[in-house]
């Protein structure tokens, strides 16, 4: 059986955490990443959710630890995209990172941020 952690819903549980970050005037073709977050020793991540962004059409991919967890794409219609991970956990030590492919060949601006339970 699992072990039962006490958690508090809201904006105001100290466990929860948000990361973001934006990068200015990606050139098109460009992959860069637009996201990084290591779980830091003796924690657990349970990520809820990654939010991405931007000016432009573009493709955003969501890798832990290296390997490819999903991908989605935003298109003229609508410029904005979120992951649903609903709680999965993520390991101590573990990487996750959001990269970035600016498919459109103009200078744009990109944003992310995660948002998860650290315990």
């Amino acid at each position: 059986m699992g072990r039962s952690v006490p958690i508090t819903l809201g904006s105001d549980n100290p466990n929860r955490i948000r990361v973001s970050n934006g990068l200015a005037s990606v050139a098109g073709g460009a992959t860069p990443t637009l996201l990084t977050f290591t779980v830091p020793a003796g924690k657990t991540l349970f990520l809820e959710s990654i939010d991405c962004s931007g000016e432009n059409i573009a493709e955003y991919s969501v890798f832990i630890d290296g390997a490819k967890a999903m991908t989605r794409r935003t298109y003229f219609s609508e410029f904005n995209t979120t992951f649903w991970f609903l709680g999965e956990s993520v390991a101590q030590n573990k990487i996750i990172d959001v990269i970035l492919n600016n498919f459109r060949p103009s200078i744009s601006d990109f944003d992310s941020m995660m948002i998860g339970l650290l315990l």
